[in-house]
């Protein structure tokens, strides 16, 4: 679609249209998945603050 699309509005680059598509594809990706583990970082940081702020239990 992108690439007949671009082409018969005379878009520069137009034939690179779906490279360029599946790269952000995989870019999103894999900032998906760092998202994912930067909350999962961020979860545990919380935890362990939490449990030092209660100190210690007899």
């Amino acid at each position: 679609m992108w690439s007949s699309l671009g082409a018969t509005r005379g878009i520069a680059g137009a034939d690179t249209i779906p490279d360029r598509l599946d790269l952000l594809l995989e870019h999103r990706d894999t900032l998906r998945s760092q998202i994912t583990q930067l909350q999962l970082a961020l979860a545990a940081t919380e935890y362990k603050l939490a449990t030092y702020q209660e100190g210690p239990q007899p």
